[in-house]
């Protein structure tokens, strides 16, 4: 399993890191990587979810880091 962290920041503060797992295969194209969109979305019910953060979101910047 690979993890993908989605990073939450509102201003410079790091509100909130999540983490999502990605099967890992020998076959790299066997697997769909889920797109910015759908891990922002994740994330923002998160937030939600928490009490963290509400819509509409505009002061959250979202930081995707990807596997290698």
């Amino acid at each position: 399993m690979r993890t993908i962290w989605v990073h939450c920041y509102k201003g410079g503060t790091l509100l909130r890191s999540y983490d999502f797992g990605v099967p890992e295969t020998l076959n790299d194209a066997a697997v769909k990587m889920p797109t910015k969109e759908s891990l922002e979305d994740q994330a923002k019910t998160n937030l939600t979810n928490e009490r963290l953060a509400g819509p509409p979101y505009d002061e959250i910047r979202f930081e995707i880091e990807f596997p290698r």
